[in-house]
């Protein structure tokens, strides 16, 4: 029994120290699964903490069915401000908008009844210079655009699904893939399996929007989110404003030209008064 004792303790010492090792870029978002349907039970307790110091980032606890959620914004110094979410079903714990100085050891202690359970999360952030909560990608209509994931190492995940407007367009689980049958994305859509990555062609203004991309690792220990608005703009449109910006042009040129002229006329004729002017008069 106490060796049995020894290494259950043994086993937890092992999962806290080292954890599941979560790959995510910078400026993206995850989720960190629990595993754990709260409804599925009564007195549940689920402390998130962050760090060496363990200290407490957000906590959830069911008693009498009803789910007590606090996130501590407070805490750290108000590190993770408006940056947690806390799924009040299942006690999965949301980054958003995470940053290199996030990167840390993550524990999360879930008590259902007697029974304690402690799972951890190594987070590495992963420097990306270009990376943003919300990617802007600017295209014109007619020409193709990807969508990048950068994630580290796709080959770590097996599952993705690609959205738009909140619709799914394109997925991929394990080996097999999946393309929208919407009419507005009919033979323009293409999934890089190796990358995640989604390829755009011919895309048209109507495809404006916002895209989403869900990237879950093999064993669902963890999600990353991304987003990108993608705005496409009309050609016609744009020789419209280049037209206009070449006639605004011209007009500025001849118009400056047209007062160096003015003034040097202008001073053409002062010269010639002035030099009149001291010209002496002839005395018979």
């Amino acid at each position: 029994m106490k060796t049995i004792t020894l290494l259950f303790i043994l086993s937890l010492f092992i999962n806290s120290a080292f954890g599941d090792e979560v790959s995510v870029m910078d400026g993206d978002s995850v989720t960190l699964h629990t595993n754990t349907v709260i409804e599925a039970f009564n007195g549940v307790s689920i402390i998130w903490k962050f760090g060496a110091q363990k200290t407490k980032i957000a906590q959830i606890n069911k008693a009498n069915n009803n789910n007590t959620v606090s996130i501590r914004d407070d805490a750290l110094d108000g590190k993770f401000r408006g940056r947690l979410q806390l799924n009040d079903q299942t006690g999965d714990l949301t980054i958003t908008n995470i940053r290199t100085t996030d990167s840390e050891l993550y524990i999360v202690d879930i008590h259902v009844g007697i029974k304690e359970t402690k799972k951890s999360f190594d987070v590495k952030g992963v420097i990306n210079p270009e990376s943003d909560q919300l990617k802007s990608v600017s295209v014109k209509d007619g020409d193709s655009v990807t969508l990048h994931t950068d994630v580290p190492d796709i080959k770590k995940y097996d599952a993705m699904q690609w959205r738009f407007q909140g619709v799914p367009i394109a997925e991929f689980n394990k080996s097999v893939s999946k393309i929208s049958e919407d009419e507005r994305f009919r033979d323009k859509l293409q999934l890089d399996v190796q990358t995640g990555s989604l390829k755009i062609k011919n895309i048209r203004t109507d495809l404006s929007g916002l895209y989403e991309v869900e990237i879950s690792s093999t064993s669902s220990v963890y999600t990353i989110h991304q987003s990108f608005t993608v705005t496409v703009s009309d050609c016609v449109c744009c020789c419209y404003v280049l037209e206009a910006m070449v006639r605004l042009v011209i007009s500025a040129v001849v118009g400056v030209a047209t007062v160096a002229v003015l003034v040097n006329e202008i001073r053409s004729s002062r010269d010639k008064q002035k030099k009149n002017s001291q010209t002496p008069l002839d005395h018979h």
